[in-house]
């Protein structure tokens, strides 16, 4: 049950969401390397390229919850609602370097 200042319920599906998207953006970086050849070096053709294809959606959501705890304790004393926009942010910006990768 909610309980006013950040319900488990409501963090679990949250943290459910994100789960998923990461999940289906892993789906799609293995149809990434596709056209991977010796005539194609793309940077997502390497061992780098794939390390962070692979890793940058997970430290992601890792660095988007630890900025939004941070924020919620640091302005409003633990509420989690308040730090939502910036782990948000934080978030969408693994997804774009994950998308710049596969784009590479």
């Amino acid at each position: 049950m909610a309980t006013g200042r950040g319900g488990r319920h409501e963090q679990r599906v949250l943290a459910g969401c994100a789960a998923l998207l990461n999940a289906c953006a892993f789906y799609i970086s293995i149809f990434a390397t596709d056209d991977c050849s010796s005539q194609n070096p793309a940077f997502r053709c390497t061992d780098n390229g794939l390390l962070a294809m692979l890793g940058l959606p997970w430290a992601g959501l890792a660095c988007a919850v630890s900025a939004a705890l941070a924020v919620a304790i640091r302005w409003r004393g633990g509420w989690v609602w308040c730090g939502l926009p910036v782990g948000a942010l934080v978030y969408v910006a693994g997804l774009a370097g994950t998308l710049g990768v596969m784009t590479s």
